[in-house]
């Protein structure tokens, strides 16, 4: 069976962060432009502390609609704390469950406590698949040489070039069983 990856193969990066003194329109500008749908929030030392979702952002502008003027604030007023990480080292199928047993669909990648990137759903669902084609065809190829070893020789040619591809014991084996 091949390996199973981890997923610092298919994880996002580079990774858009914020501060958590930005301005939440700028935040909201830059998750829009960037097509993301959330970002981490990192102190000065780029340590992370939070994260903006689609859905903090949301609220943000549907509360500005409704009261008639645009509020604004501090990515740190909307932002919501980290509830879990998970290491670059970390092989997909792990992952994977992480996800199933959780609403998140991104999470933040960490290596040595360090942000390096993001994963999402998307991004497990795409590299187990690809490890599952590679797995099938290692397979595929796995019984196509046991029943092509298997095969008895239609010629003489072919019993001398199957001959000639053996050490001594396999053709002594082969002419063991034909007994």
């Amino acid at each position: 069976m091949p390996e199973i990856p981890p997923i610092r193969q298919f994880m996002s990066k580079p990774l858009i962060t914020l501060h958590p003194a930005d301005d939440i329109f700028y935040a909201i500008d830059t998750l829009v432009s960037k097509k993301y749908s959330g970002a981490p929030v990192v102190d000065d030392e780029g340590r992370l502390i939070g994260i903006l979702t689609e859905k903090e952002c949301l609220r943000t502008v549907c509360n500005a609609a409704y009261d008639e003027g645009l509020e604004g604030g501090k990515v740190m007023d909307y932002m919501r704390p980290i509830e879990e990480t998970v290491d670059a080292d970390m092989d997909l199928f792990t992952v994977a469950n992480i996800f199933m047993q959780s609403p998140v669909f991104i999470l933040p990648v960490l290596d040595r406590e360090k942000l390096i990137g993001r994963i999402s759903r998307r991004d497990v669902l795409r590299g187990l698949w690809e490890w599952q084609q590679r797995h099938f065809k290692a397979i595929q190829r796995s019984l196509k040489e046991q029943e092509a070893s298997h095969k008895r020789p239609s010629s003489i040619e072919e019993m001398q070039r199957l001959v000639g591809s053996l050490k001594r014991e396999q053709v002594v084996e082969v002419f063991r069983k034909e007994r």
